[in-house]
């Protein structure tokens, strides 16, 4: 419970700040985002190799530490330059957590481990952004929101006991033959975040588009967190039904997503020029995040002993962080170059399919549900 609640509060911590940004520094807005997302590409395996060597409290007490100093300072300075320059630097809670969570259940399925973090993350991007546009609340309920669960981390992370020690001495995980299959593995979570990042791709499209109000962006929020909660919550309610591959689950996502947007591709008008989806395919983007996340966290962890479970969780992360970058920037220069949208719905479409066929090659074919 305490960690998914570590879990949760970051990424309150982070909506917080993505809102603050764009309503305070508009005009910087996307060079701050983007900023952001490149110094979280190294601070979760920096962190994460910390907190296999020192513990994972002792590197959680100081990304936290960091997290209060970043929530003071979006309270006391409007620009946010500075308070996402410190969150991306220390934007390691994450991986840690998830790590944490398989320290606490080493004889525990992964899966379930894993799907239960990834419901912890992805809960707070249907309910604070629903909040938000049921209430109308305005901007200071963010700068409170970041205050107070950093705050909370920080008394929470108190009562968190470290298992790293004691399980790591019962660890007997044999070590596999794994260069090409995790290699294989990383190039399948890098494509499909690539294809599905839809934090990354909403924001950088409203700032892109200029647009005047939160609420599309809010919208593409709500829908794109209730269709990754409503996948992660799948993970536990179908854990008794062994006979089900977790692989063809996924697989058949994938496969359903990519013909869905190549037919959207052969049906879509030429004359349309925005980087816009429609409701639908955020939730479908939101539920295939769900299915994979904690497929690929299982399948890759599960090869590694305890005492690797941390910088292998930051690996992970920065690959999805690595892709949340390239993701809207690639989507907004094939829009300027082809003058129309469709050709990003053309490689949305390719790019489920090679993630498919990369799946499908994976060495995992025949492993069931644990």
């Amino acid at each position: 419970m305490i960690i998914n609640l570590l879990i949760a509060f970051s990424e309150i911590q982070k909506l917080g700040l993505l809102y603050l940004a764009i309503s305070y520094d508009y005009n910087s807005t996307l060079r701050l985002i983007l900023t952001w997302l490149l110094w979280q590409i190294f601070s979760p395996v920096i962190f994460g190799k910390l907190s296999d060597i020192k513990g994972r409290k002792f590197a959680l007490y100081i990304t936290i530490s960091f997290s209060i100093l970043v929530s003071v300072l979006a309270i006391y300075q409007s620009s946010f330059s500075y308070a996402l320059f410190c969150n991306g630097l220390f934007a390691a809670t994450l991986p840690i957590a998830f790590a944490a969570k398989n320290d606490r259940h080493p004889l525990r399925s992964k899966r379930l481990t894993y799907a239960e973090a990834s419901l912890a993350r992805a809960l707070p991007w249907l309910i604070m952004p629903l909040w938000y546009l049921l209430t109308g609340l305005p901007d200071p309920f963010w700068k409170r929101a970041i205050l107070t669960t950093s705050i909370l981390s920080a008394i929470i992370l108190i009562f968190f006991n470290d298992k790293q020690d004691e399980f790591a001495k019962h660890d007997h995980t044999k070590e596999k033959k794994r260069s090409l299959p995790i290699f294989s593995a990383f190039v399948f979570m890098f494509l499909a975040a690539l294809f599905t990042s839809e934090c990354s791709y909403q924001t950088v499209a409203y700032v892109v588009e200029e647009k005047e109000s939160l609420i599309p962006l809010t919208k593409s929020y709500i829908l794109f967190g209730l269709g990754m909660s409503m996948a992660t919550a799948a993970h536990l309610f179908f854990k008794e039904h062994n006979k089900i591959s977790l692989q063809s689950i996924c697989g058949i996502s994938f496969l359903v997503t990519a013909f869905y947007f190549l037919i959207k591709f052969l049906s879509f008008s030429w004359e349309v020029q925005t980087i816009s989806l429609n409701y639908t395919e955020k939730a479908i983007l939101g539920a295939v995040s769900g299915v994979y996340i904690p497929l690929i966290y299982a399948i890759v962890c599960e090869r590694f002993k305890m005492h690797q479970q941390g910088v292998l969780c930051g690996l992970l992360e920065s690959t999805m962080t690595l892709a949340e970058i390239i993701s809207p920037l690639l989507a907004y220069f094939l829009i300027k170059s082809f003058l129309n949208s469709s050709v990003v719905f053309l490689i949305i479409g390719f790019g489920f399919l090679i993630s498919y066929v990369i799946l499908r090659s994976y060495p995992f074919k025949n492993r069931k549900m644990e």
